[in-house]
């Protein structure tokens, strides 16, 4: 029998592949590349490789959003921040050129699978889409049409892409991956926040003054406040990422079986989310964090809940009376009028009522204030369509209409109010309604933003929606017919239906002031 003189040899000498001369190759093209770039006096040449990286990136978008859809909300909610990011030096008003690649990279591979697929043609999803046309359609009287097609184009876009991951879902430990991947994202973010914090020097900017390039973590605002914002222009954004930080892990605890070390982490985050939105003096975040955590609280525990839930209040009022009560400049900070917020809300409401049907195009309704007889002259409230409303419900009505309006809080507080009408919950639902519905709807109140899938928390809060949405829908057609809601459901149900009809009462509450 013949014996290859490999066998024989006590060291086998190794073959050169093609795969290695291949890697060779390309270590060597790097090299070459690298020593032309940085002997080059061209601009465009300096910056190549930036383009390479940003179109290598471009590529891998796209494949995410075609062949892996649970990790799509962790790039969605980097792609949702990092372009606008203060870090970036480049103008923080125009970075279009910075977005839209990734946008489109995410987004428009989802619209081929979702004309398949059914679920887009049921329930909410199809009445969404009605929703949207009506917008587009408010287009052709906007008061700034190319910023209502601008900002209504992400936001298709956007819920198709989150309505591609919620398709995807095919069991409960796929939902515990999107939400355990959508902490993941927000954990990039607020490493990031947290250099600005303790790493980089302090650089303040002025509320008001036109959005510098550069990092600047601090802010000053009107009345003088210093003010967190670490990667953000605003300090608010800190407050937002802290509840969708907060609200995406809770979900995952409740939902998933995680470790103790896992446990350790995502608490660790929330607390770091909480310790930077404290920072960044976002106490209308804050507040509603805390007040869905104790709704859960008194939910799960019951009576137990209720006196965990009042001893928290108790502790919390003598320590609010320690630092001082509402003479404490950041605690009473314009409490009169939340901050100028009750002054423009009259002016809206006027608007309001002046056009209650058709509205002033979707999302340009700051607009509304470069109006004369608006009473605030401050900076703040001069930069037109960009000026917030701080009002999101009032943003949806004068953006397209009291109807509009109605329809939107029909198709959002629906499948809420049908899951704790029932007993069984078989994605485990009723938690995600107190740590992120819940919040946001009453965030919405304060601050703009509630009715669209934009930023970490408006992603997080139509995600929820989504996967109540289809729960309703698959409830729908499997009834069961002994399953009847508990007492404390009834009471939630109630408490729901209330909120619903406070929220609509904030249109003629205005007037009625006024009036009075």
């Amino acid at each position: 029998m013949a014996v290859s003189l490999e066998t024989l040899s006590p060291h086998r000498v190794p073959r050169f592949s093609i795969g290695r001369g291949v890697q060779i190759a390309g270590v060597v093209i790097i090299a070459l590349a690298a020593l032309v770039v940085l002997d080059s006096p061209s601009r465009i040449v300096e910056v190549s490789p930036l383009l390479l990286i940003g179109l290598f990136f471009i590529v891998w978008c796209t494949r995410i959003a075609t062949s892996y859809p649970l990790w799509l909300v962790f790039v969605l909610v980097l792609e949702e921040t990092l372009p606008y990011s203060n870090l970036i030096p480049a103008n923080p008003e125009s970075r279009w050129w910075l977005r839209y690649p990734l946008l489109l990279a995410l987004c428009v591979p989802a619209l081929p699978t979702l004309w398949r697929s059914q679920l887009v043609r049921k329930g909410g999803f199809r009445q969404f889409l009605y929703y949207f046309a009506w917008a587009g359609l408010t287009i052709l009287w906007s008061l700034t049409p190319v910023v209502s097609a601008g900002r209504l184009l992400p936001d298709i876009l956007l819920f198709a892409a989150l309505l591609r991951v919620v398709d995807s879902i095919q069991e409960p430990s796929d939902e515990v991956r999107v939400f355990k991947n959508f902490l993941l994202g927000c954990g990039v973010l607020l490493a990031m926040v947290a250099m600005t914090a303790f790493v980089f020097p302090a650089h303040v900017f002025r509320e008001g003054e036109d959005p510098p390039i550069g990092i600047y973590n601090w802010t000053i605002d009107q009345v003088g406040i210093m003010r967190f914002s670490g990667i953000f222009s605003a300090p608010n954004e800190i407050g937002g990422l802290a509840l969708a930080a907060a609200g995406s892990a809770f979900c995952w605890l409740c939902l998933s079986n995680a470790g103790a070390w896992r446990r350790v982490a995502a608490l660790c985050l929330v607390g770091a989310g909480l310790l930077f939105a404290t920072m960044a003096d976002s106490r209308s975040t804050l507040g509603v964090t805390l007040v869905g955590i104790g709704s859960y609280v008194i939910w799960r525990y019951r009576a137990r809940g209720v006196a965990l839930v009042i001893a928290f209040a108790v502790i919390a009022t003598i320590g609010v009376a320690l630092v001082g009560g509402t003479n404490n400049p950041y605690l009473g900070r314009d409490l009169t009028t939340l901050t100028g917020r009750t002054e423009a809300w009259q002016f809206e409401t006027d608007k309001l009522w002046a056009n209650p049907v058709l509205g002033y195009g979707f999302n340009a309704e700051g607009a509304i204030f470069d109006d004369r007889y608006f009473p605030l002259w401050d900076i703040f409230w001069n930069r037109g369509a960009n000026t917030p409303l701080h009002n999101g419900y009032l943003s949806v009505a004068i953006g397209l209409g009291i109807p509009a309006l109605l329809f939107w809080i029909f198709i959002f507080v629906r499948p809420w109010l049908v899951l704790f009408a029932r007993r069984d919950d078989e994605w485990n639902l009723k938690p995600v309604f107190f740590f992120v519905a819940l919040p946001m709807l009453l965030l919405g109140v304060v601050e703009t933003g509630v009715a669209e899938p934009r930023d970490p928390k408006g992603l997080l809060l139509f995600l929820c929606w989504m996967l109540a949405e289809r729960q309703r829908l698959t409830m729908r057609k499997e009834p069961i017919p002994d399953a009847q809601p508990s007492s404390a459901d009834r009471l939630l149900l109630l408490i729901n239906n209330a909120a619903t009809l406070l929220l609509m009462a904030t249109f003629v509450g205005f007037e009625v002031a006024k009036a009075t």
